[in-house]
């Protein structure tokens, strides 16, 4: 895990990838109660520290938006009509990064998706 304090100033890669760390590393996943789709608030998934992929995906993006960066949040749908999933990007140097935080991918990775998934890109 990168830490903060070892990031140069104005290294926005490092920055990014520094809060994309924390995020995956002190947020436990945890499923939504059974047929109850439940969005948190950032500052209270710092208090539970705890929650499902759309949870991660609020704190992540809160917290770079906090320091200037562009985010957007990611949907994907393995099925008609029911988005199951949800992950966070960054425009970091020029690009787009994938932030994945409830898989063990490696930064700026995404999930595999087969031929059927759709993906909905939402700015924030």
């Amino acid at each position: 895990m990168r830490c903060v304090e070892n990031i140069a100033p104005k290294d926005t890669q490092g920055e990014v990838e520094s809060i994309y760390d924390f995020v995956r590393t002190r947020i436990r996943y945890v499923h939504d109660i059974k047929d109850v789709e439940t969005l948190h608030y950032a500052a209270t998934l710092l208090d539970v520290g705890q929650g499902d992929c759309d949870d991660m995906a609020i704190l992540l993006a809160a917290m770079l938006m906090s320091i200037g960066h562009k985010c957007q949040f990611v949907a994907v749908s393995f099925a008609p009509e029911k988005w199951s999933h949800v992950w966070t990007r960054a425009f970091v140097k020029g690009q787009w990064l994938d932030l994945e935080p409830t898989e063990p991918l490696p930064f700026g990775e995404r999930i595999p998706l087969n031929g059927g998934a759709r993906l909905l890109t939402l700015d924030t």
